[in-house]
């Protein structure tokens, strides 16, 4: 057999090729993700701008209603009037009429324990101790 001397230079230049289309690899990554970023941000701030033009509108809403005029009367003109702006005054439409006050909603360990001497319990000992009652009860 005969063996033939390699060359540094063509076995560094076939090393580099392969190293150059691996980076190339890696250099899409970097762009995809630096779009993606770039994309991010944007949707951030349009999502800021958006609750900020929604509270500007309900403030809207809300003075319109507070210098007379009703949630119907503006829908009746084509505007989008939620239910939460309308909640200040009465509308004539009767709607609220039909809804009744919801009840509180108790937390099983809201009431609390009596004591054996009916004295009354504080509320920082109430908080304790319903906290280590929900834990212990969860296991």
């Amino acid at each position: 057999m005969s063996s033939t001397a390699l060359d540094p230079t063509t076995v560094r230049a076939a090393a580099q090729a392969a190293l150059d289309a691996r980076l190339g690899l890696i250099d899409a990554i970097v762009a995809a993700q630096n779009e993606r970023t770039t994309a991010a941000t944007k949707v951030a701030e349009a999502q800021a701008t958006e609750r900020a033009a929604a509270a500007t509108e309900l403030a809207a809403i809300k003075a319109a209603i507070d210098g007379g005029w009703s949630a119907a009367e503006l829908r009746k003109a084509g505007l989008k009037v939620p239910t939460s702006a309308a909640g200040g005054k009465k509308s004539n439409t009767g709607a609220s009429a039909k809804t009744s006050p919801r009840p509180p909603r108790l937390q099983p360990s809201s009431t609390p324990a009596k004591n054996d001497n009916d004295a009354p319990e504080s509320t920082a000992t109430d908080a304790e101790q319903n906290s280590s009652e929900s834990y212990a009860n969860a296991s």
